[in-house]
């Protein structure tokens, strides 16, 4: 109601004064078409179960029938905003075209001004206070993230525990990913919104795999994991870094979230035991090395002497003595295409050796 009526016309007033201006502009897909709009959607509405202060929170109610509760009165939340910020972006856009407010020098101003200028000073108080509340609450939310990471879960990943005086760490590892992302922010030259809507994305592409899908289906693997965060890593960052444009304007982030996914559930498929793809025979020279970097320990048993021919220095000790080894392809079961060189003849023998070769 006060975007509305701080404009000359009202609504009406804001659609013709928009169509004479840019009539694209007022569709229904916007400046950026269907394709583009659907991305971001895909992007903001799937990527919600992404976002680590929101899954913090969830996982800190006591009771989880409260989310009953929680999640509806969140939608009208986000509904009652995401009109207030449309309805502010047409009533400035407005005001600036029927010049009876100066141009802004960047879309930031827009909130803002329209807050200090045409809104009534209560509505204008609970806005900026609420805003306040909500920058607060989610840059704490992932500031203790960063942090905790920081100092407590990737050295336990690197070197088994955590640092020492963890405490200490963590206040100098705040101050510093709040210096950093400061520096992000001011030296970009971006919209804060474009700012956020790169961090949302960058989440959703790494959480919403891992944590969303990967903590409710018992298919997914570690390594699908891994990857699927490093896929989402690459995209956004590699995307942003060099401006690339998409054809029908489709949002980077929403490519970034579905090659995430894809390669989640492809790589889950693919090396979950029994797959045959992750357990070929391959896999076995490198146990030992996984026991002791998954486990930190020695191994109880040890390997059966095994040599890989695909090096140099192995591949000639097999050749060397074909007679006295046994040879298995890496893709074979059950016995089939394997070499027992003790019990093998020499035609057999000549037959494996050109294979290795």
């Amino acid at each position: 109601a006060a975007t509305v009526s701080s404009v000359e016309g009202g609504l009406e007033g804001m659609t013709r004064t928009i169509l004479a201006d840019d009539a694209e502009a007022m569709g229904p897909w916007g400046t950026r078409g269907i394709v583009g709009c659907m991305s971001w959607y895909f992007v903001f509405v799937f990527g919600l179960a992404g976002q680590p202060h929101l899954i913090t929170k969830l996982m800190m109610t006591r009771k989880p029938d409260d989310a009953r509760v929680m999640l509806p009165m969140s939608v009208v939340g986000f509904l009652l905003t995401a009109l207030l910020w449309i309805g502010i972006g047409l009533c400035m856009r407005t005001l600036v075209l029927q010049g009876g407010h100066a141009p802004l020098s960047e879309p930031d101003q827009a909130s803002p001004e329209f807050l200090k200028t045409y809104a009534h000073p209560v509505l204008a108080g609970v806005v900026f206070a609420g805003l306040m509340a909500a920058i607060m609450s989610t840059a704490d939310s992932f500031l203790n993230i960063g942090a905790a990471a920081v100092v407590h879960d990737i050295p336990r990943a690197l070197r088994g525990r955590s640092l020492n005086n963890e405490l200490l760490w963590a206040r100098i590892a705040t101050v510093v990913i709040a210096a950093v992302a400061a520096g992000v922010a001011l030296a970009s030259g971006k919209m804060v919104a474009l700012l956020g809507a790169v961090g949302w994305s960058v989440f959703s592409g790494a959480i919403v795999p891992t944590v969303a899908i990967g903590f409710n289906w018992k298919r997914a693997t570690p390594l699908a994991c891994n990857l699927a965060i490093l896929t989402s890593l690459v995209l956004n960052v590699g995307l942003q870094v060099f401006s690339v444009t998409l054809p029908h304007l489709f949002y980077n982030g929403a490519v970034a979230l579905l090659a995430s996914l894809t390669v989640f559930y492809v790589v889950s498929i693919c090396s979950a035991p029994g797959a045959g793809v992750a357990d070929d025979k391959a896999i076995y020279t490198f146990v030992p090395e996984m026991v002791r970097f998954y486990l930190g320990e020695a191994p109880i048993l040890e390997n059966v002497p095994t040599f890989q021919c695909a090096k140099a220095d192995d591949c000639r000790y097999v050749l060397e003595n074909l007679a006295e080894l046994v040879v298995k392809e890496v893709h074979g079961s059950g016995g089939y295409g394997m070499l027992v060189g003790p019990k093998a003849d020499s035609a057999m023998i000549e037959l494996f050796r050109d294979k290795i070769r």
